[in-house]
């Protein structure tokens, strides 16, 4: 790691790059850029002190999807991919900043989601003169979409023992815990105890999971179940710093998984935008008609601007959440 001065105007980070290093900002403010439809160069977000640039690129090993500029004389501290093990070790503090930084992506995204999937519901509860092929595509975007969020209440109480088929929180639950796996292994469900039951992964020794309701209050995504006798180790909220000072190697672990879900959250996003497109393209000229048309009009329009911008990497092209 080392200290690199840039001046006004200097490129730090070039879209389409190797992601070989992320930064901290000590002084300065920088601006993220890209090239958006019908827009030309645009700046999308300026970043000053105490804020990493590059980063999920480095957790995740993805290209650089943005340009970064300084937009003053700006100093940081520059950490390259192959250090990034040792800076978690020995910068708990900054580690714990920047899981709060892909927590708030990820919340923001889930709020975009739940906001047109719930656009969808109202759309079609006061348009009574839809076709049924509408209406049975449209619905199974809300489905999808809320199925993904999920919806419950709190969870109970964590254990660090469990029975091979005891339940550890369900999705939709507000949970407070997270859990290290010692022995045994759990199975990560979606609509558990519904028809179309699913096993999503399986989890096994030194697999963390509900590492999001100790950064920040977010509802599970899934329900975990023990799929054999299960030991862990709880974290509760406000116990992440210690934890992670005693097990460093534990937060690169948990920084990839927050950064597949922020892809997963983000493509999810993306294909209930898609359902609306694919509405407005065949309803086009009856679209003034529908009661909250217009609404549907601007969600289709912002999703064809966003397949024109990055046809090969959509998840790329969602301008509110950069993945630089």
């Amino acid at each position: 790691m080392k200290n690199i001065t840039f001046k006004k105007n200097d490129m730090i980070i070039r879209k389409g790059d190797e992601s070989n290093g992320m930064y901290l900002i000590k002084s300065g403010i920088v601006g993220v850029y890209s090239d958006l439809p019908k827009k030309g160069r645009t700046m999308i977000s300026m970043l000053g002190k105490g804020k990493f640039i590059g980063e999920m690129g480095v957790i995740d090993n993805e290209k650089r999807s943005a340009d970064v500029v300084a937009l003053q004389d700006t100093e940081v501290i520059e950490i390259p991919a192959e250090d990034f093990g040792s800076f978690v070790a020995g910068n708990t503090t900054d580690v714990i900043a920047l899981m709060k930084n892909l927590c708030e992506r990820l919340r923001s995204t889930n709020k975009d989601l739940d906001k047109a999937a719930r656009t969808i519901s109202c759309f079609v509860e006061e348009n009574d003169n839809l076709n049924t092929k509408s209406v049975t595509g449209l619905k199974g975007a809300i489905t999808s979409a809320l199925k993904f969020l999920g919806i419950s209440g709190k969870e109970k109480q964590p254990k660090t023992k469990y029975a091979a088929g005891e339940v550890i929180f369900e999705q939709g639950d507000i949970g407070t815990t997270m859990f290290r796996i010692l022995e045994g292994e759990a199975s990560v469900v979606a609509d558990y105890g519904k028809a179309d039951q699913a096993e999503l992964a399986v989890l096994k020794k030194g697999d963390i999971f509900g590492e999001m309701a100790v950064i920040e209050e977010e509802r599970r995504t899934a329900t975990v179940i023990a799929k054999t006798d299960l030991t862990v180790d709880t974290v509760a909220n406000g116990k992440l710093k210690s934890f992670l000072t005693a097990y460093p190697e534990d937060a690169v672990k948990i920084m990839a998984n927050m950064s597949a879900k922020l892809r997963a959250t983000t493509q999810k996003y993306l294909e209930t935008l898609g359902s609306i497109s694919e509405f407005v393209a065949s309803e086009r000229d009856s679209m003034g008609m529908y009661v909250g048309g217009e609404d549907f009009i601007q969600y289709a329009a912002y999703y064809d601007s966003i397949m024109e911008y990055s046809a090969i990497e959509p998840s790329m092209a969602f301008y509110s959440h950069y993945n630089f």
